[in-house]
């Protein structure tokens, strides 16, 4: 319970800094800075997903509780995390150098410093699983708290010196990013065992093997980052600034989500979810009241804090983040359930009945949002997690119902 409890607290504390970097873009930059920030953190989270191949998952399902396969294999997954890396920073340029609309929101060097990201985001979903998969979550939780003191101090010095140039701020933004990922993947690599006497499968094989592992997550993940990039059709950057002032915010609920994914991905590596049953409904349970209590808590915030003059053209956004909200059930139940499917060897199942969600909600996206526009993009994305409660239920009563 120690070990959660610093877990929290640590993932907070991340939180915290992310959303000390959302007020001060929103209050320095306002809705129109917002737009900018938050379409390229999507163009290039999403091409980072995309390139991810979910390694993290993969590394999990392939080494079981095998603990010197963990250390042998380690290094390969590594290297091939940093390759994916590289190829999802090069989509996302590509991506902007070819979309019109994208060139006229982001500036050449805002997407080169935003393709930075691409490391961060591509780590950000890998990462946790390798840390935990070896029982070094508090290892890297410790780098984690070293690298967002700093991105701390940097808003302290930028508060101070009422930095008010956008460029400077994602300059230095996404470069602490990249360099804490880095770090993470450093203090892993010299973890690593020698990898000369396993059989070690070329990094196509690997990648294919991690499909419907990746097809999961990525039916699960990507779906409000295609938002955000299609609302920039429809709607102002100040619109789109206003959306993802939402999607923020609904993030700070979602991290008590993912804090207990990585407690559940540990006792699936470790002993298997049924020798932990008992812990794995306490801490569903838990997680699920503190997160609806968190969204009523934080509308209510949100409204009397959008009365004050940094934060004005915000103003009514409880509303669209009271209707994100509706996702909470959804986001839990996956992040609780998913590593159940991957330990008994279900996420092929999984990962179809995800992927008819996502297509389902994704194709009538458009027709939703040319018509209902800012209200349209939350109500889908709400909409979307409410479907996905569906799959989980099913998933659970076919496979797993104890």
């Amino acid at each position: 319970m120690r070990s959660y409890l610093y877990s929290i607290l640590t993932r907070f504390y991340l939180a915290f800094s992310g959303f000390l970097v959302f007020l001060l873009s929103a209050a320095l930059f306002g809705a129109n800075g917002r737009g900018i920030i938050g379409f390229g953190t999507s163009v290039f989270a999403i091409s980072s997903i995309i390139f991810s191949a979910n390694l993290g998952r993969s590394f999990l399902a392939l080494t079981h509780q095998n603990e010197k396969l963990k250390k042998e294999l380690l290094s390969r997954f590594l290297k091939l995390n940093c390759l994916l890396s590289l190829g999802a920073a090069l989509v996302g340029l590509t991506y902007w150098y070819l979309s019109s609309s994208a060139r006229e929101i982001l500036s050449p060097s805002q997407a080169l410093c935003f393709s930075l990201t691409s490391v961060f985001y591509v780590w950000s979903i890998n990462g946790n699983a390798f840390f935990a998969s070896l029982m070094a979550t508090k290892k890297q939780e410790n780098i984690i708290l070293i690298t967002r003191s700093c991105l701390i101090l940097l808003l302290v010095i930028l508060f101070a010196t009422k930095e008010k140039s956008i460029d400077y701020f994602i300059v230095l933004y996404s470069s602490l990013l990249f360099l804490g990922s880095m770090a993470e993947i450093l203090y892993l690599f010299f973890q690593c065992g020698s990898d000369e006497k396993v059989l070690i499968k070329p990094n196509v094989v690997i990648i294919k093997e991690s499909l419907f592992h990746h097809l999961d997550f990525l039916s699960f993940n990507i779906f409000p980052l295609f938002l955000t990039v299609l609302l920039a059709s429809y709607v102002s950057k100040s619109e789109v600034g206003r959306f993802n002032f939402a999607l923020q915010i609904i993030n700070l609920v979602f991290l008590f989500s993912t804090t207990a994914n990585i407690r559940l991905i540990t006792y699936v590596s470790d002993v298997g979810y049924k020798a932990r049953l008992s812990q794995y409904k306490k801490l569903f349970w838990a997680t699920l009241a503190i997160s609806m209590f968190s969204t009523l808590f934080l509308s209510l915030m949100l409204n009397l804090v959008t009365t004050y003059a940094h934060f004005e053209q915000f103003r009514g956004v409880e509303w669209l983040f009271i209707t994100c909200g509706l996702s909470i059930p959804g986001y839990v139940i996956y992040q609780s359930l998913s590593p159940i499917w991957i330990e008994l060897h279900k996420q092929k199942q999984a990962a179809k009945l995800h992927s008819i969600n996502f297509v389902i909600f994704l194709s009538i996206s458009p027709l939703i949002i040319s018509n209902f526009k800012l209200v349209g993009a939350a109500w889908l994305f709400a909409l979307f997690h409410c479907g996905l409660v569906m799959t989980q239920l099913h998933l659970y009563r076919r496979y797993a119902k104890t």
